[in-house]
C-alpha cells in the first residue's frame, strides 16, 4: 500500500518516509536541524526567505535564543524560533491528523512532516500573522 510508505500524496497520513529520520534522531545517532522550518519559512509582505541564527549579545531577546531572521524591513526584529515552530507545528497536526487525535508525536516528528505538509509557511509581523500553503 503506498499510503504506508508515504509516496501517496492523497489520502490518510502515516509515518512514512519521516519514520526512520525522527527514529535516527531520537535515538541520538542523527542531531536534530536547529532551524527546521528554514526551508519553507518566508516573510509574507516581500516574500523572503527566514535564515536560521542565534541572537547575539545585547538584543532584547536572550543572548543565543534561537531565531528566524531575514535581512528585508518588513519585519521588527527576528522570529523566536520556538514560538514560530509550534505555532506551524500546531497547524501541522490539524491539516495531517485532525483537531481530536493525540498523536504521541515529538516536535522532531511535527518538524519532519511540516516540511514535507507546506512548501510555504509566510509570516507577517507576528508568529499569529502566519499563513498556510501545503502541498497536498
Amino acid at each position: 500500500d503506498s499510503r504506508m510508505t508515504g509516496e501517496s500524496t492523497t489520502g490518510p497520513l502515516t509515518l512514512g518516509r519521516w519514520q526512520q529520520p525522527a527514529a535516527l534522531i531520537l535515538a541520538g545517532r542523527v542531531s536534530p536541524d536547529p532551524y527546521p522550518l528554514e526551508t519553507i519559512l518566508f516573510c509574507a509582505t516581500c516574500g523572503q526567505q527566514f535564515v536560521g541564527t542565534r541572537e547575539p549579545a545585547g538584543t532584547h531577546l536572550t543572548e543565543g535564543a534561537r531565531v528566524y531572521r531575514t535581512s528585508c524591513d518588513c519585519r521588527p526584529g527576528p522570529l523566536p524560533a520556538n514560538e514560530v515552530e509550534l505555532r506551524v507545528y500546531a497547524e501541522t497536526h490539524v491539516l495531517a491528523f485532525g483537531t481530536d487525535t493525540v498523536t504521541g508525536l515529538t516536535t522532531v516528528h511535527y518538524a519532519l512532516l511540516a516540511v514535507r505538509l507546506f512548501t510555504r509557511v509566510e509570516v507577517g509581523l507576528t508568529v499569529h500573522d502566519i499563513s498556510f500553503s501545503n502541498r497536498i
